[in-house]
């Protein structure tokens, strides 16, 4: 007896256990370090990019990538580029993060030329991107990334330094360590939704089977397309074979 079911897809996003302090980091969450989050498959979800303390840059090319677009694919984001409220001006001159077509990867390149552009250090003072439940000593929200849940598997989350590099004005090369996140997709128990024999015969969908079902019936036989709920002695045909197990069931 064929039933359709429909197999539910979540996915499972871990990321590293912080024995120390990741200079740039992903998040789940703009507000808290969350490393682990679930999604249904073909949701969308959001990482986030934080810049920890007592690390400081005024230019900064980071690329990241994951492993499998398959299972997580980056369909665009944020660069947060907040106004200093104290002191006025932009964090950085110019801020960006761009994306590649297949969602495999993509990359924020932030650069300023008339400061140090972010200070996690001091920032929790001034910058309005300054989180203090975020990381181990708070940190600073550099982006955000938007992505696509896809199929069954696994996807590595990472990042790398691009040609640019990091750094520190003015002309301190920075070599940052960096925090990772695993994506990995599962299928739960199969749900079945399609027809049982409990509803053989029910071809008016009201949940009994009366004479209100005669005509839906001689129609379904008349289609000759088989018809689960028609196929009332269960013979994987819809005909008039069925006739006698449809009377039966009224």
């Amino acid at each position: 007896m064929l039933k359709k079911c429909i197999v539910a897809v979540t996915v499972l996003m871990t990321g590293c256990t912080f024995a120390k302090a990741q200079d740039i980091f992903w998040s789940f969450s703009p507000t808290e370090l969350v490393t682990t989050a679930t999604f249904d498959s073909g949701a969308t979800g959001a990482a986030y990019i934080f810049s920890d303390r007592e690390f400081g840059f005024g230019a900064l090319d980071l690329q990241f990538s994951n492993s499998n677009s398959d299972i997580v694919s980056f369909s665009g984001g944020e660069a947060f580029n907040p106004t200093f409220e104290t002191i006025g001006g932009q964090r950085f001159d110019s801020s960006e993060i761009t994306f590649e077509d297949d969602g495999s990867s993509g990359r924020l390149f932030s650069v300023s030329i008339t400061q140090n552009g972010v200070n996690p250090a001091v920032s929790a003072l001034f910058d309005p991107g300054y989180e203090a439940g975020v990381g181990p000593n708070g940190a600073v929200l550099l982006a955000r990334v938007d992505f696509v849940v896809g199929f069954d598997g696994d996807s590595d989350l990472e990042f790398v330094l691009g040609t640019q590099g990091a750094i520190e004005l003015p002309n301190n090369i920075l070599d940052p360590s960096f925090g990772s996140a695993n994506v990995s997709v599962f299928s739960a128990i199969p749900i079945c939704v399609g027809p049982s024999p409990d509803n053989l015969g029910d071809l008016s969908y009201d949940g009994v089977v009366d004479f209100f079902d005669v005509a839906p019936f001689i129609a379904a036989l008349a289609t000759r397309e088989y018809v689960f709920r028609a196929d009332c002695n269960q013979d994987g045909w819809t005909n008039f074979l069925d006739v006698a197990a449809f009377i039966e069931l009224l």
